[in-house]
């Protein structure tokens, strides 16, 4: 039993090294999201909150806060969620150079798997990822980075 845990342990090792070896995340400057004023007083007293999640947009099956590497992008969002829920629009900005962000290439490799990123987050790889392929042009559309690790995230507030 104790052979079959030491085992287990020297696999994982050494996935994590050769994953910590072959991604290299990349680090955005700011990023944007979108919101209200309502919303970003709500953020700024409870953080970001999984609970939250997916209300504005409707997607809330993977856990994390979307943002976009584009300020205009974050004005349109801001714009959408302001007429959603009757208020002021509002665009919090993160200094995110401290996030370790999968590049939209590595995702697209991952054949743009959630869940496979996800393991990554928890084993301590990556804080989130960019849905966006510079390479092919694909997922573009909004520069979105999706970031899972929200602990940090608040810390960034």
């Amino acid at each position: 039993m104790e052979q079959n845990k030491k085992l287990r342990n020297f696999i994982r090792t050494t996935i994590r090294e050769f994953l910590n070896e072959n991604i290299k995340p990349i680090h955005f400057d700011e990023l944007y999201h979108g919101t209200t004023v309502d919303r970003f007083e709500g953020i700024l007293k409870n953080g970001f909150s999984i609970e939250k999640q997916g209300e504005k947009s409707g997607y809330g099956s993977v856990l994390g806060v979307s943002m976009t590497s584009n300020m205009e992008i974050a004005k349109e969002h801001a714009e959408w969620a302001a007429e959603k829920f009757d208020s002021e629009e509002h665009i919090i900005t993160i200094n995110s150079k401290s996030l370790k962000i999968m590049n939209g290439s590595d995702f697209s490799d991952i054949d743009n798997d959630y869940n496979k990123a996800f393991t990554l987050y928890k084993n301590g790889i990556i804080d989130g990822v960019e849905l966006c392929n510079m390479e092919t042009g694909d997922g573009c559309e909004e520069f979105e980075v999706f970031v899972f690790n929200i602990g940090k995230l608040n810390q960034l507030l």
